[in-house]
């Protein structure tokens, strides 16, 4: 399709791409307003911003990378792992002491060099999978 009568052209299989990245970073912003209700106290309930999720997130974007055909589809996988990515980042290098919350389903206490260990290891691996989509 043309865009503004310019020599350039925009396939759809673009726009269908951002579409899915609009979404899934979408879904990355919408844990920010479910909320849990324990003893008449109000919590959030973190299921995205997690290193189990991050690892579930690995496996969809290798399956998306090798299998998957549709834009859409692969924007969705691109839009999660991109606000997972400047989550992480941000959480690590500026805010610290929110850094723990990302290991809430592990049943023991990580020391800071096991939370960079970590880090970094899903940095690379995270970084090489969206430069595939």
């Amino acid at each position: 399709m043309r865009l503004f009568t310019g020599g350039w052209s925009i396939g759809i299989n673009l726009l269908w791409w951002w579409l899915g990245g609009v979404a899934g970073y979408a879904l990355g912003l919408s844990e920010n307003y479910i909320y849990v209700y324990r003893d008449g106290k109000r919590g959030s309930l973190r299921i995205v911003k997690s290193v189990l999720f991050l690892l579930t997130w690995v496996f969809l974007a290798l399956w998306s990378v090798t299998s998957v055909p549709s834009a859409l589809g692969r924007g969705f996988i691109f839009g999660i792992g991109g606000f997972l990515v400047i989550e992480l980042f941000y959480d690590y290098f500026y805010r610290r002491e929110k850094m723990e919350m990302w290991f809430y389903q592990i049943k023991r206490k990580l020391d800071p060099k096991e939370i960079r260990i970590v880090v970094y290891f899903l940095m690379v691996i995270i970084g090489s999978l969206l430069l595939s989509l």
